[in-house]
């Protein structure tokens, strides 16, 4: 069996898997993760929330062509040998982390557009998850004997990845607060934007505010030329915020290379 012919199954597993279970889960989660806390649960949240089809058809396809693209990246090997074993056990463990990852952010999407409500535990998801990714990389790529070298600088680097992506949005709202009168953030978008700043670090979450900010920008102006969508009413942001996420981490290389080139520019 050839390395395409695993990476082939491996994505079509890792789609029934991830792409059926991201319906399925949404649907039995507790009703009070989707509303503010000391709420009551409306009865909306309390019934079937996603229909089966044909959306467990597309989150398949999704997550299908997802982790077929995550493993064409040069970090996943897969080898035939004793020897090489452990490396190829943890590019699966950082495949499935990744994956995981994608289906946290998959939940977020879905909670907020519904319910205009981001669950706790799915941000805490994300960042437990992004802390056992960015061990599981060192594992890869670092030295195991230079745990103060990790912490100095791995771990550091995504913490302030991670005050970047909050950071800016909270002063964004602190900002919009101020000539709006009113308030122009949630939280839960700053949380967000701070746990997915953890995972993908300071390039991936600058590409990752720059794809919210201008895609979300120009939807909103679309929807509100077209009278589709009223100014004056909120709005959900997180479905930006995981397109942003879910692009750099799908195209990691690519989305770093234009912020770089754009950067050598000026």
């Amino acid at each position: 069996m050839g390395a395409m012919t695993v990476k082939v199954i491996l994505a079509i597993i890792i789609g029934i898997c991830a792409g059926f279970s991201t319906i399925y889960v949404f649907n039995i989660i507790p009703p009070r993760w989707l509303c503010d806390y000391g709420e009551e649960p409306k009865e909306e949240i309390t019934e079937l929330r996603i229909k089966k089809n044909p959306w467990c058809i597309f989150s398949f396809i999704f997550f299908t062509l997802a982790s077929f693209k995550l493993m064409e990246h040069p970090s996943f090997v897969i080898f035939f040998n004793k020897e090489l074993f452990m490396v190829t056990l943890l590019s699966l463990v950082s495949l499935i982390l990744k994956t995981t990852i994608l289906w946290l952010l998959l939940q977020i999407a879905i909670a907020d557009k519904k319910y205009m409500i981001i669950p706790d535990q799915f941000i805490i998801g994300i960042a437990i998850i992004g802390f056992i990714y960015i061990i599981t990389d060192f594992i890869i790529y670092g030295d195991t004997n230079r745990l103060i070298d990790f912490l100095r600088y791995n771990f550091l680097h995504h913490c302030f990845a991670a005050l970047i992506g909050g950071g800016t949005f909270f002063f964004i709202g602190i900002l919009g607060s101020i000539i709006f009168k009113k308030e122009a953030m949630g939280f839960g978008d700053i949380k967000l934007l701070t746990s997915v700043g953890f995972f993908v670090g300071i390039s991936g979450i600058i590409n990752t505010l720059i794809f919210t900010i201008f895609v979300s920008a120009f939807v909103f102006s679309i929807g509100i030329l077209i009278k589709k969508i009223d100014n004056k009413a909120e709005q959900p942001l997180a479905p930006f915020i995981v397109f942003g996420a879910i692009i750099v981490t799908l195209f990691k290389t690519e989305t770093d290379g234009l912020l770089y080139s754009y950067l050598n520019l000026l």
